[in-house]
C-alpha cells in the first residue's frame, strides 16, 4: 500500500469565480450580471437585525458587486493525491494454473480533499481566462475546474 498526501497551508486564494456566481446586482445597462448561486440565494440579507455576510440583491443599475476581500478565502487544504494497493497471489495457488507471478493492483487519484475553500479546487494556479504569465496570477481562481478523481485497476502476470 502506498498513500501520497499533498497539503498547503497559510495561503489565500482570490475566488474570482465566486465574484461572478455570487454577484448581487446588475450591470450599468440593467442586465443581471449573472445567475446568483444557491449559497447567495439562501443567505442574502432580508430583514433588519439579520446577521449574514451576503448583501441584499439590488435591481438598481450599476450595483454590480466589485472586487473586494470578501472573495479572498483560506486556501489551506490536505488532499489524498494517490492511493495504491497491490496484492501478490501466493505461488502455490497460481502455479496450478501455469503462472509464475500474478498481482492485482488498484490505484486511485484525488480521493478526497479537506478544505474550507468554496471553489472547485484549492490547488489552483491561475486565472484561466488570462493570457498573462502564469506566475503573475498565482492564487487567483477564475474558471479553474477541479481535478478528476480517477481509478485504475490492473493485473500483472508472468508465465
Amino acid at each position: 500500500m502506498t498513500a501520497n498526501f499533498l497539503f498547503s497551508g497559510g495561503n489565500k486564494i482570490f475566488n474570482q469565480s465566486r465574484h461572478v456566481y455570487d454577484n448581487y446586482g446588475f450591470t450599468k445597462s440593467g442586465i443581471p450580471y449573472s445567475n446568483i448561486s444557491e449559497r447567495v440565494y439562501d443567505n442574502y440579507w432580508r430583514t433588519p437585525g439579520q446577521i449574514t455576510d451576503v448583501p441584499r440583491p439590488s435591481t438598481k443599475a450599476g450595483q454590480m458587486q466589485r472586487f473586494s476581500t470578501q472573495y479572498l478565502e483560506d486556501g489551506d487544504y490536505i488532499r489524498l493525491k494517490t492511493l495504491s494497493l497491490a496484492y501478490k497471489f501466493p505461488s502455490n495457488l497460481i502455479n496450478t494454473i501455469g503462472l509464475n507471478n500474478l498481482s492485482l493492483y488498484v490505484q486511485a487519484q484525488n480521493l478526497f480533499t479537506l478544505t474550507d475553500y468554496l471553489g472547485f479546487d484549492p490547488e489552483v494556479s491561475t486565472n484561466t481566462s488570462s493570457q498573462e504569465d502564469l506566475n503573475v496570477l498565482q492564487g487567483e481562481d477564475f474558471g479553474t475546474l477541479g481535478q478528476a478523481r480517477t481509478f485504475t485497476i490492473g493485473l500483472s502476470t508472468t508465465f
